[in-house]
């Protein structure tokens, strides 16, 4: 119940989380080729430190993305075409014991938080699939690596217990283990978690501790924070204090935590570790940008008002952009930079079924604005500079995918933004009123 109130206040949360910049920044003479590459690295764009991402993974010839029902599909991306990933003559492609599609992976795929369950990496991709006896119990996970025609399935390395985040990046597949409390029987407290790596290409080596959340937090809670960029690995600790465990014990009823959330950056090549601070305030989850750290404070002298900041990918050297609105929300790859105000129709109680999504320049200046449907979900991740793609549910069990050509948006002039519907689980049967 906590996590589920947790996720609640996050999506609040994250009003303040995503950040922007000013002309220094777009001027800025990093060379984002060794900041990001498409090959080696992890696809930062589809997932947020807290806020979760999209079971979709990039190829160079177009995208891999998850039903819930953890069936796999594919985009063509020059003439979006959607297939399942499977080769098989007559298949129906919705039975999971005979379509090659259908992969069990560990955790549920979801249009608004499917992260961890499918990443490109080198021509190839990379899942973290169940494993199950023959009563369909839980018994493991298995990390496999996964050919992009789907047809060559190579299992890597088992586990006894599943694994909250894992990601691949540079050669190393990075993983979460965690410990629970003894000091509390619930599942929302943890001991303490750490991040372990291991060469991908040797993944019966020792693994090697990155990092240990006991060194920052004598308890913690939530261990699935893991992303990462160029040569850093980034992370969360969320401090459970005393207090919480005593007042759990009193009473029996478990309380939200008011400890702020500590961020880590971890350099991937010496293994240093750096807490991201900022002497004017509380760091939130950072975005990335022009080969740089964006985020905004937490605290502020205005409480409608946020401070934005530019640092270097250790979270060293910031640098104030520029103060804005505490409802507008920007989020960014290396080369767009998105604002949308999600809680508009919510807090003003404006009736619309459409958001408001603005361009904007490195400046900020608004360059164009596009409305896409209000049930088309987006959850603030800029995703690729190609396409957006938005999922749809539909009624109970239903769903939809949609696909937004970027090219085309700073032509919308204010209007419905066009798209192209990829994916349709109503395509052989009418829509129910």
């Amino acid at each position: 119940m906590k996590r589920i109130i947790c996720l609640i206040l996050l999506c609040c949360m994250l009003v303040p989380l995503l950040s922007a910049c000013d002309d220094s920044v777009g001027d800025s003479t990093v060379n984002r080729n060794s900041a990001y590459n498409f090959k080696t690295d992890y696809q930062y764009y589809y997932h947020g430190l807290l806020s979760g991402g999209l079971p979709i993974a990039k190829s160079e010839t177009g995208y891999y993305f998850f039903l819930p029902t953890r069936f796999l599909y594919y985009i063509d991306k020059e003439s979006l075409e959607t297939t399942p990933l499977c080769n098989k003559v007559n298949c129906l492609h919705n039975d999971r014991d005979e379509c090659d599609a259908f992969f069990n992976t560990f955790l549920v795929p979801s249009d608004i938080g499917g992260s961890f369950n499918i990443q490109y990496y080198d021509d190839s991709l990379y899942m973290l699939l169940r494993d199950e006896d023959e009563y369909g119990q839980f018994v493991g996970a298995s990390f496999y690596k996964v050919s992009l025609d789907g047809v060559t399935r190579e299992k890597l390395i088992e586990f006894d217990h599943g694994l909250s985040a894992w990601l691949v990046h540079r050669g190393y597949f990075y993983y979460t283990v965690e410990k629970y409390s003894d000091e509390i029987e619930t599942m929302n407290v943890y001991d303490s978690f750490s991040i372990k790596r291991v060469p991908l290409d040797d993944l019966g080596a020792e693994p090697t501790e990155v990092f240990n959340s006991k060194e920052y937090s004598e308890n913690t809670d939530n261990c699935d924070r893991l992303i990462a960029y160029g040569d850093y690995i980034y992370t969360a600790v969320d401090p459970v204090p005393q207090e919480i465990f005593e007042k759990f014990n009193e009473t029996g009823k478990w309380y939200m935590s008011t400890d702020d959330i500590k961020l880590f950056s971890i350099n991937v090549t010496d293994l240093s570790v750096n807490q991201l601070t900022n002497p004017d305030g509380e760091v939130n989850p950072p975005e990335f940008y022009n080969g740089k750290l964006l985020y905004s404070l937490r605290n502020s002298d205005d409480n409608s008002k946020l401070r934005y900041y530019t640092s270097e990918l250790d979270g060293s050297n910031p640098v104030f952009i520029k103060e804005m609105e505490l409802r507008d929300q920007l989020f960014c790859n290396e080369d767009q930079l998105y604002l949308e105000n999600s809680l508009k129709n919510m807090v003003d109680e404006v009736s619309d079924d459409y958001d408001e999504i603005k361009i904007l320049d490195s400046g900020l200046n608004v360059t164009s604005t596009f409305k896409i449907p209000h049930a088309f979900s987006i959850i603030l991740r800029p995703q690729d500079a190609d396409y957006f793609i938005m999922f749809q549910s539909i009624g109970n069990s239903d769903m939809e995918v949609h696909c937004i050509d970027k090219s085309k948006l700073d032509k919308m002039n204010g209007e419905e933004v066009e798209y192209k519907t990829v994916y349709s689980s109503l395509k052989d049967r009418p829509h129910s009123e």
